[in-house]
């Protein structure tokens, strides 16, 4: 699957966003080690952007290994709502150093 840029954020970038907060982080894998705080869990198999609480003052930033299951919810609530600030990151949490 190609994956669209415009989809995704770097490692640094999302270091930056941390420190600027406003940030709804989802792990779309469960018992993902993570080196930051999520502030949801929802399984890929699980993930229903009809489901989703959404705050659009928030930028969504969606993450898993190794950033093909985090991409494939970016998708889905880009999909649902098309405004929405929504990112997967790029090579997932094992690119995030």
């Amino acid at each position: 699957m190609v994956q669209n840029l415009d989809f995704q954020i770097s490692a640094t970038a999302l270091k930056e966003k941390i420190k600027d907060g406003n940030l709804e982080i989802i792990a779309v894998l469960n018992d993902l080690k993570l080196p930051f705080n999520v502030q949801q869990t929802i399984h890929i198999d699980d993930f229903d952007a009809d489901k989703i609480s959404i705050d659009k003052s928030k930028t969504y930033i969606m993450v898993c290994q190794k950033g093909l299951n985090s991409y494939k919810a970016t998708v889905k609530l880009r999909n649902k709502y098309p405004d929405l600030e929504a990112f997967s990151l790029t090579g997932g949490i094992s690119n995030y150093k």
